[in-house]
């Protein structure tokens, strides 16, 4: 995984960045960038982690595959019948298809203003992307990032779709962050939404339509977008200066103290981990440590933000901003109950499957035994 990875990721970073006079070189969308290696080295450190994350998840659906605790289509299964072969493809061609929509019900989970603050404002720090700011996440959104593994956990597939699903998770944003319009995997739609943050939450495909739909959709870098109706208005002029723009890339850096909120906010994800690993080793107890692990990265930044976050009367925008004008039994309540099954019941299920008995996971209960 680090291999192909990070082989992948330097050979767009280089073409790009370091052969200026290459043909997929020639427009950047900012042409007043600042090439800073103090960026690429913060990028470089949380893709790493990134890398190291999904690695581990690969271990355990490797560990649950081996030891019956998730059922599999075999190599021999999936070549020696028409019905396994058939089974092999469709889920490949599936694959990128639910890329897609678990990337925007995820995404927008996590640009909720309670969340964002603690965990997403970090991959915000690149204003302007780069190859290397695509996985550049804090480790609690790699988690609900990779929780996009959900179908091997809940269907009978082949291990090569979760390989598929893995690589796809760690290149597919590589290019896409590059920074540049002229080559195959060029994507201003996400470029846009670093620039702007609170807009084009998904990807170009279904994630348009989505976007469209909701209202959140951008078209261009023009600040006065005719398509824009969300909420969030107060950077529409301001984030389009030069300036503005190079003081925010600034934040991208680890270099310096960190806010004792992002301290605070790190020690309290390091001890659920820990209380989550005890949970099991201790007291036997599959349930409790998948739901600390799921769960309690978002449990913890409501209960920081209530304690110590901005005070304000407007406890709605405080919380849910930019999507506090949302009605909760409307696009806020479906967007968010989308995304809590999406992203955070996938956890609670992988490490419930991982510690409990063959036989006894959640694929048995849903589906019963094969």
């Amino acid at each position: 995984n680090f291999a192909v990875t990070f082989t992948y990721t330097l050979y767009w970073h280089a073409i790009l960045y370091w052969k200026t006079k290459e043909p997929l070189s020639r427009r950047s969308f900012n042409q007043a960038r600042v090439y800073r290696v103090g960026k690429v080295i913060h990028n470089i450190y949380y893709s790493t982690l990134g890398i190291a994350q999904w690695s581990l998840w690969e271990a355990v659906f490797v560990h649950c595959f081996a030891s019956g605790r998730l059922p599999y289509l075999s190599n021999n299964e999936a070549v020696s019948s028409l019905s396994g072969l058939l089974t092999f493809s469709i889920w490949v061609l599936i694959i990128p298809f639910w890329r897609s929509v678990h990337f925007y019900f995820a995404h927008r989970l996590i640009h909720l203003r309670v969340l964002y603050k603690y965990i997403h404002s970090l991959h915000h720090r690149n204003v302007d992307t780069e190859p290397f700011s695509g996985i550049s996440m804090h480790p609690v959104e790699h988690l609900y990032y990779f929780s996009c593994f959900l179908p091997s956990l809940y269907f009978y597939m082949s291990p090569f779709a979760l390989l598929f699903n893995g690589m796809h998770l760690l290149l597919s944003p590589v290019a896409a962050h590059s920074g540049w319009e002229d080559h195959w995997q060029s994507d201003q739609y996400h470029y846009l939404h670093h620039r702007f943050f609170e807009c084009n939450y998904g990807s170009p495909g279904i994630g348009f339509y989505l976007d469209y739909y909701m209202g959140t959709f951008r078209e261009s870098l023009d600040p006065n977008s005719k398509s824009y109706k969300g909420a969030h208005v107060n950077s529409r002029i301001s984030v389009e200066k030069s300036q503005v723009r190079v003081i925010c890339d600034k934040k991208a850096s680890l270099y310096g103290i960190p806010k004792t909120e992002e301290l605070l906010y790190n020690s309290i994800c390091i001890l659920i981990l820990l209380l989550s690993m005890s949970s099991y080793t201790r007291f036997q107890s599959p349930i409790a440590s998948g739901w600390l692990l799921a769960l309690g990265p978002i449990v913890a930044a409501i209960v920081m933000e209530t304690l110590i976050g901005l005070s304000t009367k407007n406890a709605r925008r405080k919380y849910l901003y930019p999507f506090h004008r949302e009605r909760l039994f409307g696009p806020l309540g479906a967007h968010t109950i989308f995304a809590l099954i999406f992203c955070v019941l996938p956890i609670y299920h992988i490490i419930e499957t991982a510690l409990t008995m063959p036989g006894n996971g959640p694929y048995f209960y849903f589906r019963g035994s094969i």
